[in-house]
């Protein structure tokens, strides 16, 4: 058994159920289960708290990330940060550790000219960078020459699966960055398509009202608020719309989607052609919208496409190397380096 110590600037569930928080918590619960002492440390709202959550996880949440640094244990066989935009953490983070340390990518911050640890070097404790996907690999390579190796999103399918209606297509997170421009003008062009919208977490109203207005007055547009059950969105959904703007290093939406066999037509930014992989449609993000539009339509109207679409979507998700078995084997066999 491992004394294993995940640290975070993320908000963890019920404040937040991005797709950080989720796949945190839950590979820290399944570590648990296996045996190992979890101990998560995370941003939260008011005072500092603590509190062990139904699989024995300890959670420590702070209001600043300076008081979760400060909260470090010396005591942990792993430690392992989950990097989650900004700068990387500075190198006196590892100090005089002997703790084997992770850094486990997640975002793309990566402007700290002092934040990279100088090629996977000692500084006390060894610092290793673990990628979460195939994209993000790449980008750390070229850009610091960092070998890494990839350690997948874990997901649980149980969580996930359902059967679905396939009653309209789906959009989560209406944001700027995430395309949502994109969707309604798709809307718009195809109005026997119906579409359902749930609002993502971590956004003020301010941000999506104008989105929100926009659908509004679109009469094949659902808005839904922001949901903990992720079922309950892909229990009626046909196809999931990503058309992000920005590089993704991994579409976890997607990835849930395909749990159930809901193929997604996605932009060709970051990791999501890796995640979508045959399971769906990639479309160049600056693509006309017709494009868009005709790619939608072929996928709603011809159902021997889609249904080809469908089975390679769930053939995706049963991937060997995206078992949430295999994940957690991996993610033991780093531990053990730690013990050893």
């Amino acid at each position: 058994m491992a004394k294993i110590l995940f640290v975070t600037s993320n908000f963890l569930p019920p404040d937040s159920y991005n797709g950080v928080a989720i796949t945190l918590v839950s590979l820290a619960r399944a570590l648990s289960r296996r045996g190992h002492d979890l101990t998560v440390l995370a941003a939260g709202h008011g005072a500092a708290s603590r509190h062990r959550d139904r699989a024995g996880v300890e959670i420590c949440l702070f209001p600043t990330t300076g008081e979760i640094l400060r909260s470090l244990r010396a005591n942990a066989d792993a430690l392992c940060v989950w990097h989650v935009g900004g700068q990387f953490p500075h190198p006196s983070l590892f100090k005089r550790r002997r703790t084997l340390s992770y850094i486990y990518v997640h975002a793309l911050g990566l402007g700290n000219e002092n934040g990279v640890m100088a090629v996977n070097g000692r500084l006390g404790g060894q610092v290793s960078y673990l990628a979460n996907s195939g994209f993000t690999q790449r980008r750390l390579h070229a850009a610091f020459d960092l070998a890494t190796p990839i350690v997948p999103i874990f997901t649980v399918p149980e969580d996930y699966r359902v059967d679905s209606a396939r009653r309209h297509v789906l959009f989560v997170n209406p944001s700027r960055a995430k395309g949502g421009a994109r969707v309604l003008a798709m809307a718009r062009a195809l109005p026997h398509i119906p579409f359902q919208i749930r609002e993502g977490w971590g956004h003020e109203d301010i941000v999506i009202r104008d989105f929100r207005a926009a659908a509004d007055a679109l009469p094949n547009v659902t808005w839904l608020p922001a949901t903990d059950d992720m079922r309950a969105c892909y229990h009626e959904a046909a196809v999931v719309l990503a058309p992000s703007l920005v590089e993704e290093t991994w579409g976890r939406i997607v990835s849930e989607a395909q749990v159930s066999g809901i193929p997604a037509l996605v932009s060709d930014r970051g990791a999501l052609p890796e995640t979508v992989a045959a399971g769906g449609v990639v479309m160049a993000a600056d693509a006309p919208l017709a494009d868009w539009c005709a790619a939608l339509a072929r996928m709603w109207d011809d159902r021997a496409y889609y249904d080809r679409l469908a089975a390679a979507a769930r053939a995706a998700a049963m991937a060997p190397t995206r078992a949430p078995e295999t994940v957690l084997d991996q993610w033991e066999a780093l531990f053990r380096a730690a013990e050893a």
